[in-house]
């Protein structure tokens, strides 16, 4: 029986054992665009099945791909940038490669999109990585692929290995590029297995070699601590929620129940006051179902730690409750200079407005946080253009 891959998530097909990946009855072996049960019952009845494979599993298999293409396509969140740009992902590109930066179409209306991707090129360039370009897309709705396809088809090589973290919509992409239908999740892990596909060029003189991996699996991602139907709330699918939030030392700013921030003072030498109640401003973004509050600290901390319903988060799943999920906290002290983003990877971020801040943070144990130039809005440090 000659080898088949599941034409969903690109794992090997078998018929011997329904407890291990890629299990298909025996009597369907035969059928064309054959699927796995996994995905047969992921497409048909939005069931997700938890598969037997590492990390390591994954890195593997993309680290197979990467050492066969000549170019590397890496796929970037950009409303959830930090949870994407990881270290697994950036040890792997060991040659030339495009950015694809999806998701545009949820950053606020403000941000152009040139902007933004000469913002994701500093970045890249600040890890020592030189991308050929970057490209906004959104695969979802179509926008950016022209484009992207027309530097594909620029670019020397003719195997391209399309690779990125979990759930940065690898799989819409590809529908989008070659034509296939994806088995697609906003969860993390649905493809399995490296695919190849064929791109001809209009004038059929060329061909691309597409490979599709499977997302590597990132570190420091808040989402990822979840059960499978609360990571959907952090899974950005409709333009982000932004709002502007007067704060003064005392009060905090809880971003779901994972996430606070308490606001300590401004920096040294910063004016104390942005509006006319003297109180300082920061704008926060975060997928819509995530809920933003603004509260005094020590109700704060209240709302952060209750298992008690109802709550201002509103239903909630009892399995990820951080007192029954077993989270430990960590806090640590944050300087965010004026016009910089405080980002939480796998929620989302605030930014400074008008004047430094001196805050505090507290997330579960191993979230990365970090302060970055900010996304969005003037740059008082200057982003050179790409």
């Amino acid at each position: 029986m000659k080898q088949r891959q599941c034409q969903g998530c690109g794992i090997l097909l078998q018929t011997e054992d329904e407890n291990k990946p890629g299990f298909v009855p025996a009597a369907s072996w035969d059928r064309e665009d054959l699927l796995c049960r996994r995905c047969f019952r992921l497409l048909h009845y939005g069931q997700v099945e938890a598969v037997a494979l590492s990390p390591d599993d994954y890195l593997a298999i993309v680290a197979d791909a990467v050492a066969r293409a000549d170019l590397l396509l890496v796929m970037m969140d950009v409303v959830d940038f930090e949870g994407s740009f990881d270290e697994v992902l950036l040890k792997v590109i060991d040659r030339p490669f495009l950015v694809a930066v999806n998701k545009m179409d949820l950053l606020p209306r403000i941000v152009p999109w040139k902007e933004a991707e000469d913002w994701v090129s500093h970045r890249f360039s600040t890890a020592g990585l030189e991308p050929r370009a970057c490209v906004g897309i959104s695969s979802k709705e179509g926008k950016g692929i022209n484009r992207l396809r027309s530097e594909l088809w620029q670019a020397p090589g003719s195997t391209i290995a399309v690779i990125g973290v979990t759930n940065t919509g690898k799989s819409t992409l590809l529908a989008r590029l070659v034509g296939r239908d994806p088995t697609v999740s906003e969860l993390a892990g649905t493809t399995l297995g490296a695919m190849e596909y064929q791109l001809a060029s209009r004038d059929g003189q060329r061909e691309l070699t597409i490979v599709d991996t499977p997302g590597l699996v990132p570190t420091g991602r808040l989402s990822d601590l979840l059960c499978s139907d609360c990571q959907r709330a952090f899974v950005p699918h409709r333009p982000l929620s932004s709002r502007l939030f007067p704060v003064e030392v005392g009060q905090s700013l809880l971003l779901s129940q994972y996430c606070q921030i308490d606001f300590l003072g401004t920096l040294p030498g910063e004016v104390q006051t942005e509006n006319k109640q003297g109180q300082s401003l920061v704008a926060a973004y975060a997928p819509k179902d995530v809920v933003i509050h603004r509260t005094r600290q020590r109700k704060a901390e209240q709302l952060r730690t209750e298992t008690d319903t109802p709550s201002i988060f509103g239903s909630r799943c009892a399995l990820c409750l951080p007192e029954t999920a077993g989270l430990k906290w960590q806090t640590q002290e944050v300087d965010l200079p004026r016009g910089w983003d405080l980002a939480v990877a796998g929620l989302g971020w605030v930014t400074a407005k008008g004047a430094g801040l001196r805050l505090q943070v507290t997330v579960p144990d191993s979230v990365k946080v970090l302060t970055r130039v900010n996304l969005v809005g003037r740059k008082d440090t200057p982003v050179p253009q790409g």
